[in-house]
This record gives structure tokens, sequence and C-alpha cells, in this order.
């Protein structure tokens, strides 16, 4: 996973090492602080992705701490996930109504931490906004989620995938087109979100000439590509795995544009196909079925999705 930061704020050194070791393990970087006024200090210097607040501390108890964090501009979109031993509706209410993330009872099972860390992550994407922009990862915030946000915010908009050199454009949440290696509109959208690896940028922009009114709804065309993937990865199983990667056999006569892309993942290849991507999906079937594709021995290092 790619790494992020999180800040564990908890009186008790036991119950910190405990968290610690839980998410170090897990692939996260971890700081600490042994109550509120520590770490909204650390916070001005060494931002956090994610806070791990307990109820009941000196000096700055939890909601305080939560109030401070959403009162300041460099912490206030900074997910908190409350942590406390007190299984009162009446606490977690509190401390939704104040802007927590969720909550965490103690005492807590591993995958339970985990499950909700990664969750606040997933709805709080790591990103940086300004001049306009909002940048992430795909890896954070999958395309289909970018893509229904954006909808659901009324806004113009390009998003950008810059390891797919690919674009998507809504217009007043409204999809108006798409671009991938030469293909276009609600087709390319499908190609786009086979693929979906890598990073984003969304610029909050309108594009003159095009009318919201006029565009496609974003929740029907995403319902439509999750089928069409869904039903091309029961023929093509292979498409499920991106880090599967092939290559041509030595004597393998294949279509130019096919060998100019290998070696590559069987999205790459089916996201690339001249016509309708699904009229490749039987084509390539027989090509690994015939061994004229095959499977990479070794790691690929390319970086291309």
């Amino acid at each position: 996973m790619s790494s992020h930061r999180i800040l564990i704020v908890d009186d008790d050194p036991l119950q910190r090492e405990l968290l610690r070791e839980y998410l170090e393990i897990s692939g996260f970087e971890v700081d600490e602080a042994d109550n509120g006024k520590t770490a909204l200090a650390g916070l001005r210097g060494r931002p956090a992705d994610l806070v791990i607040l307990d109820l009941q501390m000196p000096v700055m108890d939890g909601f305080s701490t939560l109030k401070a964090l959403q009162e300041q501009p460099g912490t206030a979109t900074i997910p908190v996930l409350m942590l406390t031993s007190h299984d009162r509706p009446n606490l977690k209410v509190k401390g939704l109504e104040l802007g927590a993330e969720d909550y965490i009872t103690k005492p807590f099972h591993q995958a339970e931490l985990l499950a909700r860390v990664k969750a606040a992550l997933r709805r709080n994407p790591r990103h940086e906004e300004n001049d306009g922009r909002l940048f992430g990862d795909l890896s954070t915030l999958g395309l289909f989620d970018l893509l229904a946000t954006l909808e659901l915010s009324g806004r113009d908009a390009q998003v950008e995938l810059p390891e797919l050199a690919a674009t998507v454009r809504l217009a007043g949440g409204r999809f108006q087109d798409a671009g991938l290696a030469g293909f276009s509109g609600p087709d390319a959208l499908t190609r786009i979100l086979l693929l979906a690896r890598g990073t984003f940028v969304v610029q909050f922009r309108s594009v003159p000439g095009e009318d919201a009114g006029a565009g496609h709804s974003v929740s029907a065309l995403l319902l439509d590509a999750a089928r069409s993937i869904d039903e091309w990865t029961r023929v093509l199983p292979e498409l499920a795995n991106p880090d599967r990667w092939f290559e041509p056999r030595q004597d393998g006569d294949l279509p130019a544009w096919m060998a100019r892309l290998l070696p590559a993942p069987v999205s790459r290849i089916l996201s690339h196909w001249p016509e309708d991507a699904g009229a490749g999906l039987e084509p390539l079937r027989r090509l690994i079925d015939e061994g004229r594709l095959v499977a990479l021995t070794l790691p690929c290092e390319r970086n291309s999705p």
C-alpha cells in the first residue's frame, strides 16, 4: 500500500504501543502524542493523513482536541477516528457531530481497527487542492468513487489520469466526454475504468460550448461500465490481475498495434482493442489458450498500467 502517516493521540503509552504495532505491521507511518496540545503543535510541522484520538486525556481531552482540529485551516480536513472505552451512544453522537469520521470502542480487534482506518482513508483521500486543482491516487480513491463524487458535486471538472494519458470531462456533474488512445465518449470511459490505476488530477473549470443539460448521467454510465467489466472478467479472468503481464510467443503472429503494446496486462490490451472492446474478448481468449500470448515468468518492471 502507499504509505500514509497516522497520528495516535492517547495518554496511555501501552495503548499507543499496541496501536503503533498494529499500524506499522500494515505499512503505515506512525507518529504519537500523549495529549491534545502536543498533537496540535506536532501537526503544524508534520501533517498526518489520519488522527486516532482518545477521548479521555489530561491537558486537553478528545472533544476539545477534535474541535481545535476542525477550527485550524491546516488540520480541518484530516479525518479523525475517536477512540474510547465508553460504549455510550451519546458520546459517539457528540463526536460525530463535532466532525469525527468514525468511532473505535476499546477493547478492539486488530482487524476492526485496520478496516476502519482504511475505510476512513478511502473516504478522505490524501490530496492537495490549489489553483482549482485536486490531486490524488487511485489506490486510495477509486475512479468509480471519484466520478460518483464529482457527479454529486454538480461541478464542471476535467479528470486527468497522467499514467494512462486519459481524460474524463464533466459539466454540471454530468458526463460530457472521455479520451483514451484515440477513443472517445462512453466507450472510452469504460476502457479507462477497466485500466484505472495511478494518480489523478481534477481541474475544476468549465469548457466553452459544453452544456450540462446535454450530458449523460454519470451514475448510469458507471453502472453500464461495471456490468461490462464484470461480464468481460468472466470470459477473461486474467483481467482481474493487472499485475500479470503477457508477452508474445517468439513465433506468434500478432497485429502490429498489439505487438507495440506488449509486454502488457490483458486489461491494457483489451482497452486498446481497435473496435468495440467487447469484441476483443474471444480473440484474446484464443491467443492465450493457443499460447501465442504467454505470461511473463518474471515481474515486469515497466511502470505503464
